[in-house]
């Protein structure tokens, strides 16, 4: 081995020993937290509530939005929110507005992020009107003995968890993440995703149920409606529902199996390459 790379070697390896060295005593001052790494600083803030409202309307960029009942009846936000992305908390016309407003500059999107920014809103389980939610990257959760009249849930990449019911229709939508929807009545239930799987598990639609995926598997646990519509381009579509349905189903590559045609509502599943396998649970 020439001397010049031998000592190069020697100085590479010496570099990356300094380098280590220096991470492990970083990270043992910050109790190994890579929060503490970041560069964009986070700051967590309460808006207390004291203007009545009839509707929620949350749009947020990059945030995960959770929505929960509060205890005492006394509604509020808490935002954990990066000090140049901050969320204004406001009641407009009868309408509690959760917005984010970004002043960073180019260069401040430059940087490490280890933390994440959260946003939570804590309502009363009083019935609301309307809750609509707009993201562009974030999840989104709703939680149980939450009652609306309707809701619209738009991601642009992220996940949605719901387990709120709604006295009107429920619409939730998804560029790229998952759906799961648990215990939930509505009299319209709409799910759409381009990439990613819907699961259902005691969902009942008082009159339509709709699941149209493009790239994802639909899951069903004791599923129901007037009638039912499932499309995914590539997937499967399993599971099981309440009450005996008229099928119809059209598949290209996958194998089919369907309980008999019974009478019922209208059941149709669709799907270019995947197998579809539906049962009856009345139980």
């Amino acid at each position: 081995m020439r001397k010049k790379t031998k000592c190069a070697l020697i100085v590479a390896t010496a570099l990356t020993l300094l380098g280590i060295i220096i991470l492990t005593g970083v990270m043992s001052m910050l109790h190994w937290n890579l929060k503490g790494l970041s560069t964009e600083k986070f700051e967590t803030n309460r808006y207390e509530i004291t203007h009545a409202f009839h509707s929620v309307e949350i749009r947020t960029g990059y945030a995960d939005v959770t929505l929960r009942p509060t205890l005492d009846e006394k509604p509020s936000v808490v935002c954990h929110e990066m000090q140049k992305v901050k969320h204004t908390v406001t009641v407009e016309e009868g309408v509690l507005v959760i917005e984010a407003e970004d002043t960073r500059r180019w260069y401040d999107h430059i940087g490490i992020h280890f933390d994440a920014p959260s946003v939570t809103v804590y309502l009363p389980q009083a019935a609301l009107s309307a809750l609509a939610v707009v993201g562009t990257t974030g999840n989104v959760t709703v939680e149980k003995e939450l009652v609306l009249e309707s809701i619209d849930v738009t991601l642009t990449t992220g996940s949605i968890r719901f387990y709120a019911s709604a006295t009107g229709d429920i619409k939730l939508s998804t560029t790229t993440g998952n759906l799961f929807v648990e215990d939930v009545r509505a009299r319209n239930i709409t799910l759409s995703a381009t990439t990613g799987s819907a699961m259902l598990e005691d969902v009942v639609a008082k009159e339509a149920l709709s699941v149209t995926l493009r790239t994802g598997d639909v899951r069903l646990d004791k599923v129901d409606g007037a009638e039912l519509f499932f499309k995914t381009t590539t997937g499967n579509v399993r599971g099981s529902l309440f009450s005996p349905k008229t099928f119809t189903a059209s598949q290209t590559t996958g194998k089919v199996q369907l309980p008999e045609t019974t009478g019922g509502g209208k059941c149709e599943i669709v799907t270019t390459t995947g197998s579809i396998k539906i049962a009856i649970d009345c139980d």
